[in-house]
């Protein structure tokens, strides 16, 4: 045994082999929490991007409703007369 791990030199193959498992799922883990954190930073900039061009076009029909009103703003609708008969 003590030539098979000293003077062999196939312990450290073993040790691989048997280590292979966790420091792929160590490598895959880290890899795929990285492209994650990248694609929910530009899923927030996309948001961010979406939400300021909703806003530009809603700002601009306020604007373009606000160019209509009449002068003296609008008068309020009476349903039936303002005193009961």
């Amino acid at each position: 045994e003590k030539y098979f791990w000293g003077k062999a030199n196939v312990g450290p193959f073993f040790l691989l082999l048997l280590f292979t498992p966790t420091i792929y799922r160590s490598f895959k883990d880290f890899y795929w929490t990285r492209q994650l954190r990248k694609l929910n930073t530009e899923e927030i900039i996309s948001d961010r991007y979406e939400w300021l061009k909703l806003n530009m076009i809603k700002d601009e029909v306020e604007a373009s409703l606000l160019e209509k009103v009449p002068s003296g703003g609008f008068q309020p609708l009476q349903l039936g007369p303002s005193t009961p008969p």
